[in-house]
């Protein structure tokens, strides 16, 4: 049978069932369903809109302007773009994690994982403006902006403690002793040392000035009256945290100050310094009116600081 040929002129519409090629295609446009997946060498895929893609190896994009969805990628080299969104990091347990060498890192090593950065490392909640944490680049020190709640601390405190609060130490700080209808008392506080604080109170809860206090031992301390007393006395290791720390006050222009120092102590200690000479005076009385307030009287105006201490 003869082996006819077909022949499409210039201005005609053929139509072909099929379609072998041996060479190249060039058409303005093709219209109709395309099956890259057969193709041996795909195309370069150029649009302005947006581009679906199912599997995409060892192909260059170039989208242009357009967008490109991608439902599985791997990647050998670099990406560039604008923007990224979506997700798309996933740290396996034994990886390399990603890095960002212009601002820091981060990544798992060991099984530890491990954040990097060239200058402060700020970690952050509730968005970029709501900084918790600052680890200074420089000193390493960390600058929390809310509380620290913990069961327990451990190892060496730094600072003055102005701004701690609830602080209760085990060892036990102040001693007091009764006493009833005596001239002299001997107090036994068993604290190893002879810088102790001693302050007496008669029964109206008033400070009074015994005639001498002596620091006989390193585990007691004397008092003697000028006649019978009557009431208690407070001795406080000097140079200890004391649970829930102390009070002060800058106070002028009266002789009588009512202190509210909340410390939650019954018989707190109480000092009070002249602001020009610094020289600690004696105020005439001292009364614990609660376990939150003292009075403070003095013979004439004070001007000065009063101290209160749990």
């Amino acid at each position: 049978m003869p082996n006819w040929k077909k022949i499409a002129l210039s201005g005609s519409n053929p139509e072909f069932s099929s379609l072998d090629v041996d060479n190249s295609v060039s058409a303005g446009s093709l219209t109709g369903s395309i099956d890259f997946n057969n193709l041996t060498n795909s195309p370069t895929l150029l649009s302005s809109s947006a581009q679906i893609v199912a599997n995409l190896v060892n192909q260059d994009v170039d989208l242009g302007t357009g967008d490109l969805t991608v439902t599985d990628l791997t990647i050998d080299n670099d990406i560039v773009a604008t923007n990224f969104s979506g997700s798309f990091l996933r740290l396996d347990e034994n990886g390399t994690g990603l890095r960002m060498t212009n601002v820091g890192a981060f990544d798992n090593s060991s099984g530890n994982f491990r954040i990097f950065s060239t200058n402060d490392l700020i970690l952050a909640t509730n968005g970029d403006s709501g900084t918790a944490v600052t680890i200074d680049q420089t000193s390493k020190h960390a600058n929390f902006t809310g509380a620290i709640s913990a069961s327990a601390f451990t190892g060496s405190f730094t600072g003055d403690g102005s701004g701690l609060s609830n602080v209760t130490v085990s060892e036990v700080a102040t001693v007091s002793d009764a006493f009833t209808s005596v001239t002299s008392s001997t107090v036994t506080h068993n604290f190893g040392t002879k810088n102790v604080i001693v302050q007496v109170f008669d029964n109206s809860d008033n400070i009074i000035i015994p005639q001498s206090i002596t620091t006989s031992t390193t585990s007691s301390v004397d008092i003697v009256f000028d006649s019978v007393t009557t009431g208690r006395v407070v001795v406080a290791k000097g140079g200890h945290i004391v649970s829930g720390g102390s009070y002060r006050e800058t106070v002028s222009g009266s002789s009588s100050y009512t202190l509210t120092h909340n410390l939650n102590e019954d018989y707190p200690l109480v000092q009070s310094y002249v602001s020009a000479s610094r020289e600690q005076i004696i105020p005439k009385k001292i009364k614990s009116n609660s376990a939150n307030e003292v009075l403070v009287e003095f013979d004439l105006t004070f001007s000065g600081t009063i101290i209160v201490k749990k």
